[in-house]
């Protein structure tokens, strides 16, 4: 799946990626693979399943506390 076609508003979902891309240095593929794969720190989901469900603002608001990006 691609982040693009997940229904979120497109400025939370591409801090989102871009706060995680920056974090695994500029890695497309560790990126893509973190947005998939299920989560224990964040109730066992993956990050692109809390974006369907609708909570893209927790999602990266959790990021960037847990990358010390908190606003």
């Amino acid at each position: 799946m691609d982040l693009k076609e997940v229904g979120v508003e497109p400025e939370i979902r591409d801090q989102a990626f871009g706060l995680v891309l920056e974090f695994f240095g500029w890695n497309w593929d560790r990126t893509e693979l973190w947005f998939r794969m299920p989560n224990p720190l964040i109730g066992g989901l993956s990050p692109i399943a809390m974006i369907l469900f609708g909570r893209a603002d927790r999602l990266l608001a959790w990021i960037q506390t847990q990358i010390g990006e908190n606003p």
